[in-house]
């Protein structure tokens, strides 16, 4: 709902006029070969998730997989998407992007699809001086509900969690 709310309110502005706004929850999804970080920072040097992709072992990430109309990922006149805004794109112009879209193929209910999800830029990795390397406990919270309440397998919950402490204090 969460997702669905933020989406509404900025559409109007942000996305072509006449662009469906409804979000459909397709369920948990996998992206093999990927790994949850909360190594990210955004604009205010708070610890963010982030996601990265590895070689030579075993690993993957879970989230949720939604299903919504394209163009607010990805904008066919090159503007910044609904999702863009969202997700921590820069607050202007000066300032470096926090994420950008990636597509990627996940494992959703026994099929392979692919989607787009947002992944921490370089820029994005380097804490600036004087950050606090936290996370924000809200921030944190929403993570590790949104996994329980999405359905994610409990031992991927507990590493999230786990991760999720660690960021709060400064692990």
């Amino acid at each position: 709902q969460r997702l669905e709310d933020a989406i509404a309110r900025h559409a109007p502005r942000h996305a072509p006029a006449g662009t469906p706004t409804r979000v459909t929850l397709l369920g948990p999804a996998e992206l093999p070969g990927w790994e949850f970080d909360l190594g990210g920072h955004n604009h205010d040097g708070e610890r963010v998730c982030d996601i990265r992709e590895v070689t030579g072992r075993v690993s993957s990430v879970w989230g949720a997989l939604f299903e919504i109309d394209g163009v607010l990922v990805v904008r066919p006149d090159g503007l910044r998407s609904v999702l863009d805004r969202i997700e921590g794109h820069r607050r202007d112009h000066q300032a470096p992007d926090v994420y950008r879209p990636t597509c990627v193929e996940v494992l959703c209910n026994d099929s392979r699809l692919h989607a787009f999800t947002f992944v921490c830029t370089a820029a994005a990795r380097q804490c600036p001086s004087g950050c606090p390397h936290l996370a924000v406990p809200d921030y944190v919270q929403d993570v590790v509900v949104g996994a329980a309440a999405v359905g994610l397998p409990v031992d991927y919950q507990a590493l999230l969690a786990s991760a999720c402490q660690a960021a709060l204090v400064g692990a």
